[in-house]
């Protein structure tokens, strides 16, 4: 099974769930997906209106709670977006002002605006809640998971790693309220061509995961923060921490600069540099073929992804 495949057969499930609807003229267009065999996804726009439907298949039978369609490539599962069956708490978070629990712990954002940062249908969400440098970050995952990805977050802050502190957290629903850090990312600063850490630092910091959750989990240059300087101030999105070996942690963020230099290539020269500054750095610390078949793994997905994208 191919993705040209799997999103056929989504499109029609998204079509046969509006038709048992009610709303058999409505069209269903493409609007972004991902092609995983662990967790194919889709959603699509309905035409003339503002609703979303997301489409997902789990093992070939659809998850619990969704509009369940039989395909020829097995069960799918559609929904109308914010209704995931796997986030209860997505719909208060992102409707503007329904989200009880900032009125206690974070009353001075305006909870009016509201954007969605990150959405992975079934498994987790990031909404931003508040104007420019006075919001929160509303974190929703599943609600069984809810206790492990506040607990990485206490115990990596615990061990002095600059992740964002905790202000609430609703283990019913699934939701965590973070503060809001301050800085840029790791990735803006190499698009930018603006200072960024040594490889020494960055080094420094994945020692502070080993000491508190073994592993980030899921490393790139888009969860490292920094100040104008380029000191670290800041990581996020713990969430899988503990959940890959070292060799994978630092093996993606090396893949993902590399990426950068091609997306940006205005600061290639710079950004391969640095690059390959990392890859030294951790290979004096790790198995350095592990080391370069994880940077070549994760950049071979990488690029099929940005394939997939254009």
């Amino acid at each position: 099974m191919n993705a040209e495949t799997w999103i056929s057969s989504a499109l029609e499930a998204a079509r046969t769930a509006l038709r048992r609807s009610g709303h058999a003229s409505a069209e269903p267009v493409w609007r972004d997906g991902r092609f995983d065999l662990a967790l194919p996804w889709a959603s699509f726009a309905i035409a003339d209106s503002n609703d979303v439907l997301w489409v997902a298949q789990v093992h070939g039978t659809a998850p619990h709670g969704a509009f369940v369609v039989e395909t020829s490539l097995g069960d799918m599962g559609v929904w109308r977006h914010p209704n995931d069956p796997a986030l209860p708490g997505l719909a208060a978070a992102v409707t503007p002002g329904r989200l009880s629990m900032l009125s206690s712990v974070a009353s001075h954002v305006d909870p009016r605006l509201v954007e969605v940062v990150t959405l992975q249908p079934l498994q987790r969400a990031t909404v931003r809640i508040g104007s420019p440098n006075d919001a929160v970050y509303v974190k929703i995952v599943p609600p069984w998971r809810v206790e492990r990805v506040a607990d990485n977050h206490r115990r990596a802050r615990d061990a002095r790693v600059p992740a964002p502190e905790i202000l609430d957290v609703d283990g019913r629903n699934g939701l965590i309220v973070f503060a809001e850090l301050p800085g840029a990312t790791l990735a803006e600063h190499l698009e930018l061509g603006r200072p960024v850490p040594t490889s020494d630092a960055i080094w420094s910091l994945v020692e502070l995961f080993m000491s508190s959750v073994a592993t980030h989990g899921d490393l790139h240059d888009r969860q490292i923060l920094l100040d104008d300087d380029g000191a670290i101030v800041g990581v996020v999105d713990l969430d899988d921490a503990g959940e890959r070996e070292l060799v994978e942690d630092v093996g993606s963020l090396v893949a993902h600069v590399l990426m950068r230099a091609i997306t940006h290539p205005d600061q290639r020269d710079r950004i391969e540099t640095y690059g390959r500054g990392l890859r030294e750095t951790f290979a004096r610390h790790v198995d350095v073929e592990s080391l370069d078949r994880e940077i070549l793994r994760t950049q071979h997905r990488l690029q099929a992804a940005r394939t997939n994208d254009e």
